[in-house]
């Protein structure tokens, strides 16, 4: 397993995004946020996932931010 494919809890995951984990619950609440699984009765998160999701939101706000 490489560095990428890590498995983060979702304290873990909220630490890395720098968003308050009760944040974290709710968008997995919603369905909107970084993908997510439970391994166990423990929700788990991908190194990986949590970048793509970090990518998609910025090329989404770009064209609201007055980027080019």
């Amino acid at each position: 397993m490489t560095d990428h494919d890590r498995l983060l809890t979702i304290t873990e995951a909220a630490e890395v995004l720098r968003i308050p984990v009760a944040t974290l619950r709710w968008y997995r609440h919603k369905d909107a946020g970084p993908r997510s699984f439970k391994l166990g009765r423990h929700v788990m998160y991908q190194l990986s996932d949590l970048d793509a999701w970090v990518a998609a939101q910025r090329d989404n706000s770009a064209g609201h931010t007055g980027a080019a």
